[in-house]
C-alpha cells in the first residue's frame, strides 16, 4: 500500500519535472543554432513588412553589407503591425504568427541572426509550454487514472525530433501546434463534461480561428476533428444542438478573416501553392509514414517498444475496460487517426512536402499511447510508462534538430564576390546574409545568353542547359541557387 501511495503522489510530480527537462533540453540545443533556415530569414522579412521580401534592388554594383543590410527593415511596431494586418504579402500563410513575431523581434534593428533566434525561440517555447500545458489538461479529462501512462504520451508528443526541429524553428509550425492541441482540448473538455454553454462555445470559435490563421492545409485536421465533435455531441444531444455547434465551428472562419484582412488572399489570387498542389500518392505516403511517423516521431526503436506493449495484453492479466474508459479510449484513437490522415493530406497537396509541414499534428500521434498502457494494471502501467518516458528523454537528447544550414560552404563560395545573374528578389535573402562585407556583388538583369556575361562567379537560379560545360562548370548553392565559374582565366 505504501509503495502504491508513493507511485501516486510521484505521478502528480512527473509532469511537471518532466516539463522542466524538455525545457531545458531545448535551450540547450537552442544555445547551439547559430545559422538560419532561409524561411526563417523570410519570417523576419515579412514580419517587419521588408519590402525586399518582393521587390529587387536596383540594378548595379553593391558591397555584401549593403545587401546583407536589406535583411532587416527599419519600421515601427505600429506600422509594421498595421500592414500585416492588410496584406502581409505572403499568400501562403496569414498574418498572426508575423505579428507576434514582430512583437517578439521588437528593438533588434540591425542584422544579427543570434538575437533575431533567441527572441523567435523563446517565443516558440512559450507555445511550446502552452501545447504541454493543453495536451495534459486534455489527457487528463480522458485519462484521469493513468497519470503515468499520460508521462509518455508527453514524452513522445514533445521529446521526438519533429517537436524539437519545431521548437528552433522561427517559424509558424509551433505555434499552429500550440493551436491544434488547445482546439483538441476545448473539443475533449466539452465531450466529457458535457458544457455546450456560451464561453465553451465562444472558445471553440477563438480556437478554430487560430487554428486557420496558422496555416491553411491545417483545414484538413480542423474537419476530421469537427466531425468526430459533432458526432459526438450529437449522442449526447440533439440534431438542433448539434447543428448549432457547427455554426459556431464554421463562424471561427469569420472570426479568422477579421483578424486579417487578406485571409482569403490564398485562394482569390493565384499563386503556385494552389497552382501545383497534389503530387504524387506513392511519394506522399511514404514520406507520411516512413519520414514523418517512423523516423521523425516515433523512431524505429519506439515502434519496436510500442508494439511490445500492444502485444503484452495476451501475456499477462490486464484490466477490464468499462464503458467510461471506452468511449475515451475511442475518441483518442479518432483524435489520432485524424492527426494522421491530415499529415498524409498535407504531404499530397504541398509543393515541397517538407517535414515541418507535419509538424502541428506529430503530437497528436501519442493520444495512442495512454489507450494502450491504461489496459494495464498499476505495477505494470508504471513500468511501461517509465520505459517509453525515458526512451523519449533519450530520442530528445539524442536526437539533436538541424542548427547549421551550410553558411560556412555559401560563405566560401561566395567570399570573393560574384554575379548574381536574374535573381528573383525572394533568393537574394537565401544568400545575403552570407556576403562578405568588403567584397562587391553585382545585380545583372537577364541578357540573351548567359555565357557572355561571366567572366567571374555568376549566381543563377538554375543551372542553364545553355552553359558551355568546355568553358564553365556548375556547382549547387542553396534551394534552387547554382553558381557558375570559369573553368579557364
Amino acid at each position: 500500500m505504501k509503495v502504491h501511495l508513493n507511485h501516486k503522489k510521484l505521478s502528480v510530480y512527473t509532469p511537471y519535472i518532466l516539463f522542466l527537462i524538455l525545457v531545458a533540453i531545448r535551450v540547450c540545443q537552442m544555445a547551439q543554432k547559430h545559422e538560419m533556415h532561409p524561411d526563417e530569414v523570410y519570417s523576419v522579412m515579412i514580419s517587419q513588412c521588408n519590402p525586399h521580401f518582393y521587390r529587387s534592388l536596383p540594378i548595379g554594383a553593391y558591397s555584401g553589407s549593403e545587401i546583407t543590410s536589406t535583411l532587416v527593415a527599419a519600421h515601427g511596431v505600429a506600422a509594421d503591425i498595421k500592414q500585416l494586418y492588410i496584406d502581409n504579402a505572403d499568400a501562403p500563410h496569414a498574418s498572426l504568427y508575423y505579428m507576434l513575431l514582430r512583437l517578439a523581434i521588437t528593438g533588434i534593428d540591425t542584422w544579427s541572426p543570434p538575437e533575431l533566434l533567441l527572441a523567435g525561440c523563446i517565443l516558440n517555447l512559450i507555445f511550446f509550454s502552452i501545447a504541454f500545458i493543453f495536451l495534459y489538461k486534455a489527457g487528463r479529462l480522458l485519462f484521469p487514472a493513468a497519470r503515468w501512462a499520460l508521462c509518455a504520451m508527453l514524452a513522445l508528443a514533445f521529446g521526438c525530433r519533429a517537436s524539437g526541429e519545431s521548437i528552433l524553428l522561427v517559424r509558424e509550425y509551433e505555434m499552429a501546434t500550440a493551436a491544434i492541441i488547445w482546439f483538441v482540448y476545448e473539443i475533449i473538455r466539452s465531450l466529457k463534461l458535457k458544457q455546450y454553454d456560451v464561453i465553451t462555445m465562444l472558445r471553440l470559435c477563438m480556437a478554430v480561428a487560430i487554428v486557420m490563421s496558422t496555416g491553411y492545409l491545417n483545414a484538413y485536421f480542423l474537419t476530421l476533428s469537427s466531425l468526430i465533435y459533432l458526432i459526438f455531441t450529437y449522442r449526447q444531444t440533439t440534431f438542433r444542438h448539434t447543428l448549432r455547434v457547427c455554426l459556431v465551428l464554421l463562424s471561427g472562419l469569420l472570426v479568422a478573416q477579421a483578424m486579417y484582412i487578406g485571409y482569403f488572399n490564398f485562394i482569390l489570387h493565384d499563386n503556385p501553392h494552389t497552382r501545383m498542389a497534389f503530387g504524387q500518392l506513392s511519394t506522399a505516403l511514404s514520406k507520411t509514414f516512413l519520414r514523418d511517423v517512423c523516423s521523425q516521431t516515433f523512431t524505429w526503436p519506439g515502434i519496436g517498444l510500442i508494439l511490445i506493449i500492444t502485444i503484452l495484453p495476451s501475456c499477462v492479466k490486464r484490466l477490464s475496460a468499462s464503458r467510461k474508459m471506452y468511449d475515451s479510449s475511442l475518441l483518442a484513437m479518432l483524435i489520432s487517426a485524424a492527426a494522421l490522415i491530415s499529415i498524409f493530406l498535407v504531404q499530397y497537396t504541398s509543393i515541397l512536402r517538407e517535414a515541418r509541414y507535419s509538424y502541428p499534428y506529430i503530437p497528436l500521434l501519442a493520444l495512442c499511447l495512454p489507450v494502450l498502457i491504461s489496459r494495464y494494471k498499476e505495477y505494470h502501467r508504471v513500468g511501461l510508462a517509465t520505459a517509453v518516458t525515458l526512451f523519449y528523454l533519450i530520442v530528445a537528447v539524442w536526437e539533436s534538430p538541424t542548427t547549421a544550414y551550410g553558411w560556412s560552404y555559401l560563405r566560401y563560395q561566395l567570399k570573393d564576390g560574384a554575379v548574381l545573374y536574374n535573381l528573383n528578389p525572394n533568393e537574394i535573402p537565401l544568400i545575403a546574409p552570407v556576403l562578405t562585407s568588403g567584397s562587391v556583388y553585382k545585380l545583372d538583369p537577364k541578357s540573351d545568353t548567359i555565357n557572355y556575361i561571366i567572366n567571374k562567379r555568376t549566381v543563377v537560379h538554375y543551372k542553364p542547359d545553355v552553359i558551355d560545360t568546355s568553358r564553365f562548370t556548375g556547382r549547387h548553392l542553396i534551394g534552387p541557387l547554382y553558381i557558375i565559374t570559369p573553368k579557364y582565366k
